[in-house]
């Protein structure tokens, strides 16, 4: 079929069933509002059309319908955020809602963002079977009439050029369309299939660095799948260990020369030589029950002995990774009385002298580069720019070098969490956050919501100013780390308990009100702030070592996880916008595996299940 009988057979189709206006009453208003629970998901099977091929799921958490927003961190997501999208109020027959935003705006201000431009109509509400709405219903599957609500969305993406003042300004004309058809059944308010297709070039929607510049003109079509998947350890657990062998296979495919791990491409993370890849890389493995003899481990541990780098990503990750070595998680994490005293006491029986050594030598060289402010840059230039990631690495590989008996001054931690105290930003005030510890008790409280940047209060770029769930995270897990530390030390003051509860209640309130386990919120953002799996590893750090098991009635765990699964890819690996699948696939493993150790708190509880 040629692209032009394509887009006819197309447009034919997204019109079905939609033209004029048919109601049982034309007067009645109806509430298009699927509450679906959080403890539930919606799988939706994916099929290419018009060939009604399938090529895929979709799944769907109820929290990704709150507000009717759905975070989209690719282009590829856009459609789908746009086919979930509910209407804030009750609506009738005709009835229209319009929609104008941006799309995959960039912190930095580097990469112009899409405009979009569109609306909603209600067409008609009719007793309807399933298959007569939509085509890719299989032939001969049994499907009862049952009264639905047909709504349609036309939208338009508009790209936007920088003008003067640095002012946005979006082209006259549109360079690519987006056309949805979402199907509702009106007892429950289900969406029980709907149909997108998009027109225009590829490279507007994907929301990617390097697209390529090709006309597109494509459908799809999802079909709900009956009864919802319960998010439950019980009913997840077979799903992560297949995942989880498939990834660990996939994984250790891709070691190189030397025992090095690593990506053809950069990733925003610092590291060189593969270093902090390779690290990150056993790291994960080890986590997964894969034995120390085993000759990836033993050659990746062999290479980072002979390599040296100065980024400071990397020796954080090799102090984590040689922790590992004598504390693989697979032999504790069944007992829920997992404890850091415990962690302490097992690497003591095992930890030889030459890699204490080492982790000593590490752990200097990190100290050596805390700037004065408290924070870490990227290398032992004092000149070098600070930021919080750094910063939360650097903290990461000081308590792992703590918990192998290296000595580090309680300064580095005062001075890391005098950092962290004055980056943070009040967002919002009076927040209800309700917060579970995995120890039963509750965190309900009147709170401010505080955020964090990449380089808090240190410039005037956008991108540096922009609150994300990242940086966000990596702010408790400072906190989480430094207090431990603090109290180790026995200089965890009363005068300093007020102020660090506070922030960590304020942070646990922004990570309720901007909760998200598929894209780094601020949703739809591009470039660094678009890293997903670098967004779930700190999300899964910081709820560990703050012992957090639901944060605003979301298990964060299973709900990351479902969408973890549904994004592994065939072979067994994951990969974000960033095109770099080994590392994000050691940050799903780790995250899978909940690998983070916890830490002992002076209030509260660390545990982790």
């Amino acid at each position: 079929m040629t692209r032009s009988s394509l887009t006819i057979g197309l447009g034919a189709l997204i019109a079905l069933g939609a033209s004029g206006v048919q109601s049982q009453d034309a007067k009645k208003e109806y509430e298009l509002a699927w509450k679906l629970p959080h403890g539930q998901v919606a799988v939706y099977e994916v099929f290419e059309l018009p060939k009604k091929a399938k090529c895929g799921e979709f799944w769907l958490l109820g929290c990704e319908l709150s507000g009717g927003r759905m975070a989209a961190t690719q282009g590829k997501d856009l459609a789908y955020r746009f086919l979930f999208r509910l209407p804030k109020d009750k609506v009738r027959v005709g009835g229209k809602w319009d929609v104008q935003e941006r799309a995959f705006a960039d912190p930095a201000s580097l990469i112009p963002p899409l405009e979009v431009r569109g609306s909603y109509v209600l067409k008609q509400v009719k007793k309807a079977k399933l298959d007569e709405l939509l085509m890719s219903v299989p032939k001969g599957e049994k499907t009862e009439a049952v009264e639905v609500a047909v709504v349609e969305g036309q939208f338009e993406f508009f790209k936007c050029r920088w003008g003067n003042n640095r002012a946005l300004v979006p082209d006259k004309k549109p360079a690519a369309g987006l056309t949805t058809t979402t199907v509702f059944r009106t007892s429950d308010g289900a969406i029980v299939g709907g149909r997108y297709q998009w027109r225009g070039r590829l490279e507007v929607y994907t929301g990617l660095n390097d697209a390529s510049a090709t006309q597109t003109d494509e459908a799809y079509e999802l079909l709900l799948k009956e009864p919802l998947l319960e998010l439950t350890s019980g009913t997840l657990k077979e799903r992560i260990d297949r995942a989880l062998e498939r990834c660990v296979k996939w994984l250790k495919s891709k070691q190189q020369g030397e025992g090095k791990f690593g990506d053809q491409r950069g990733y925003p993370v610092g590291t060189s030589q593969s270093v902090g890849s390779t690290a990150l890389s056993i790291l994960a493995l080890v986590h997964a029950g894969v034995k120390l003899d085993d000759g990836a481990v033993t050659s990746g541990y062999g290479y980072l002995a002979g390599k040296k780098s100065l980024q400071s990503y990397d020796i954080a990750l090799e102090l984590m990774a040689m922790e590992g070595k004598y504390l693989p998680l697979e032999t504790l994490e069944d007992i829920k009385s997992f404890s850091e005293e415990k962690a302490r006491e097992e690497i003591a029986k095992k930890l030889t002298k030459p890699d204490k050594a080492l982790a000593e030598a590490d752990a200097r060289l990190l100290i050596e580069r805390q700037g004065e402010n408290g924070g870490f840059g990227y290398t032992e230039n004092k000149g070098d720019t600070i930021v919080l990631s750094n910063t939360q690495y650097a903290i990461l590989g000081l308590k792992s070098a703590s918990r192998m008996g290296v000595a580090v001054p309680a300064g580095v931690w005062k001075r890391a969490l005098a950092y962290v105290e004055s980056g943070a930003v009040l967002k919002d005030t009076g927040i209800a956050l309700e917060a579970q510890r995995y120890d039963g008790s509750k965190l309900e409280r009147k709170s401010d919501a505080y955020g964090w940047s990449y380089r808090p209060g240190q410039s005037s770029i956008e991108l540096h100013k922009q609150i994300t769930g990242t940086m966000t995270t990596a702010a408790l897990t400072i906190i989480a780390i430094c207090r431990s530390e603090l109290a180790r030390a026995g200089e965890w003051t009363e005068e300093r308990v007020s102020r660090i509860e506070k922030l960590e209640a304020g942070g646990l309130a922004w990570l309720q009100q901007n909760f998200s386990v598929r894209a780094t919120p601020p949703e739809g953002c591009n470039n660094l702030a678009a890293m997903p799996y670098f967004y779930l590893y700190s999300l899964e750090r910081a709820c560990i070592v703050l012992g957090i098991e639901k944060i605003g009635g979301h298990d964060w765990y299973l709900e990351g996880a479902a969408i973890l699964l549904s994004w592994q890819k065939p072979d067994g690996s994951w990969e974000g916008p960033h095109g770099t699948p080994v590392i994000d696939t050691a940050f799903a493993l780790l995250f899978l595996k909940r690998a983070t150790v916890p830490v002992m708190t002076p209030t509260g509880s660390g545990k982790k299940p």
